[in-house]
């Protein structure tokens, strides 16, 4: 799959995609126009949200970011979809990131990537954002409620969002296309689209970045931030299996989706 063939065509709201196509390992397809994934909801056109409404008959928009986050660009409210707001990061492990941070300049995400792309804190939070948040105890909570949200709304289209919608984002996409029974290479294809949708962003932070003599720490910072960096990714997949059995269990036990409710989704989402 590429983004060509993911893309919803939305005029305002970035790394706009759905789940349609994707091949389960039992052989089923997940259908057209029920699963969404995309970026923060705050930028998005009257187009946009009327397709939203109308063509997708949206059900809920989940909003993955933190608070801060959504004061400063709140989503836009799609008519007849619930609004769920449910921050995947944990709001404790955020204030230590400010605090190490300050003093250093950095007031913003643009700033987070070029400014602190030599900053150790940074590059640590790039190399363990995945990995902290499958580790987390808040965060395994949040995707839970997802999860149960999802089971309890069986009409519309749902919609799951972050900032870039990459990230938190690509965390939830993993669960739910685990969930339907897709492979980790479907996730990972998945996961990698990011990176065509975000391109010409990641070429102008690379750009900038050899402006200023950085090298491979600073440039995976870029990568990991601005793109989709897979290897971390995988990173966290690989702590899942190894520290709670497999994803399976990971589902099961921690984020309490039982084989009855992968079954429902199964039913619900493929064909």
């Amino acid at each position: 799959m590429t983004w060509d063939a993911q893309s919803l065509r939305m005029d305002s709201i970035p790394n706009a995609r759905e789940l349609k196509g994707y091949v389960t390992e039992d052989g089923r397809r997940i259908k057209a126009g029920l699963l969404l994934r995309t970026g923060d909801l705050s930028r998005a056109s009257q187009r946009d949200l009327d397709r939203l409404s109308r063509e997708y008959h949206l059900a809920i928009d989940f909003d993955f970011r933190m608070e801060m986050e959504v004061r400063h660009a709140p989503d836009r409210p799609v008519e007849g979809a619930e609004y769920f707001w449910l921050p995947t990061l944990d709001p404790e492990k955020a204030e230590i990131s400010t605090d190490e941070l300050q003093g250093t300049g950095i007031t913003g995400f643009r700033d987070f990537v070029t400014k602190g792309a030599s900053h150790p804190y940074v590059q640590n939070f790039a190399r363990t954002m995945y990995t902290g948040m499958v580790d987390s105890e808040y965060t395994q909570l949040q995707y839970a409620v997802f999860f149960q949200k999802i089971l309890s709304t069986p009409d519309g289209a749902i919609l799951w969002h972050c900032s870039q919608g990459k990230d938190r984002t690509g965390l939830g996409t993993a669960f739910i296309l685990f969930a339907l029974g897709a492979s980790r290479e479907t996730v990972l294809t998945d996961y990698r689209i990011s990176n065509e949708a975000f391109a010409p962003e990641i070429e102008k932070a690379t750009r900038y970045i050899l402006s200023l003599g950085g090298g491979e720490p600073e440039l995976t910072v870029v990568n990991s931030l601005v793109g989709a960096n897979e290897a971390y990714f995988i990173d966290a997949l690989d702590l899942i299996d190894r520290k709670y059995g497999s994803m399976q269990d990971y589902l099961r036990d921690i984020l309490l989706v039982s084989e009855a409710d992968q079954a429902t989704l199964r039913d619900r989402y493929l064909e």
